[in-house]
């Protein structure tokens, strides 16, 4: 046989053998590559990083059902906005002026959807809390005031140690509305003392101790009621009112059809959720129902001028290195 064909031979079966390794070895990576990815984390269009729907421990998931969807969280804010009002004038006289109303958050409820612990945790943060906006230090209810809900989330993303996702922002009227509109109609709701309130509209009432119907006057005059019993009392009326908000909304109507949700409810008021990212993550907005409860109190104290004063070593320990939190 010439050297020449012998050689050509040679080669070939030498490439053969060669590309036969590689493929093997391409193949044996791709299908790890498969099966690392289906076990891992998925990336939603948000920048926030979820686990994938794939059980991660089968025991663990035993007691519950499956969950599907992204795990998130939310800033519930209510807000004392009232139009300017003019006062003063007198007709013929002079013109009068208009008195500015402040803008201030009223109400900050923090919400955790986790798939991962199939957990909702929900913690008050009081509205007093100094935090740091742009090098100043200041109330939350001031951040807000001269910020908005935007840099309010991120500033206080930033005391928690982990990202708030979306807000939903609401005035006293809109928060009205909603109770009383048809996605609610009111609700059941525990007073946890009897208490001495006003409503908007100046009428004086007594709420007993316990349970009761109530509309959406008597629930805002409730949150604006005056206690000695500091954030404690605060805390236990604002997550009562939260999960009473959540039982009421995230129905299985309102799964089924997110599109009308946020069309008559969402859309009232001032949020950076989306129609579309409503829908796209329904199975986990409206997973209420199959998520355990769980409180995480906000810690940190008073001071005497009436700012809360958090603290910063337990929030860190509570909400960012926990198993619970990222």
């Amino acid at each position: 046989m010439p050297s020449a064909i012998r050689h050509f031979i040679i080669a070939f079966i030498i490439a053969v053998l060669i590309f036969s390794i590689a493929g093997a070895v391409m193949l044996g990576w791709f299908g790890k590559a498969v099966r690392e990815n289906e076990k891992g984390r998925v990336e939603d269009n948000t920048g926030v990083d979820f686990d994938s729907d794939d059980d991660e421990d089968a025991d663990a998931n035993t007691h519950r059902p499956t969950l599907r969807g992204q795990s998130f969280s939310m800033l519930l804010i209510l807000n004392d906005y009232q139009p300017d009002r003019y006062e003063y004038g007198i007709p013929d006289h002079y013109d009068g002026i208009f008195t500015e109303r402040l803008k201030q958050a009223v109400s900050l409820v923090y919400l955790r959807f986790s798939r991962e612990a199939a957990t909702l945790y929900t913690s008050v943060i009081p509205a007093q809390t100094l935090i740091n906006a742009h090098g100043v230090s200041m109330t939350a209810a001031e951040a807000y005031h001269y910020f908005g809900a935007e840099h309010l989330c991120d500033r206080i993303s930033s005391l928690l140690g982990t990202r708030i996702n979306y807000y939903c922002d609401a005035t006293y009227d809109q928060f009205v509305s909603l109770i009383d509109g048809p996605a609610m109609n009111g609700v059941n709701f525990t007073v946890p003392e009897q208490l001495q309130v006003s409503l908007r509209s100046g009428t004086k009432l007594t709420l007993e101790q316990g349970t009761q119907f109530m509309d959406g006057e008597r629930l805002l005059a409730l949150l604006s009621a005056g206690n000695e019993g500091g954030y404690a009392w605060y805390r236990q009326v604002q997550a009562s009112l939260a999960h009473k908000l959540l039982e009421k909304l995230t129905t299985l109507e309102h799964k089924r059809n997110p599109k009308a949700f946020y069309q008559t409810v969402l859309s009232k008021l001032a949020t950076n959720l989306s129609e579309e990212l409503v829908a796209a993550g329904a199975d986990m907005m409206f997973a209420y129902f199959d998520l355990k409860q769980e409180e995480l109190i906000f810690p940190g104290e008073y001071d005497k001028a009436g700012n809360y004063l958090p603290d910063r070593a337990q929030i860190a320990e509570l909400y960012r290195t926990g198993a619970v939190l990222e």
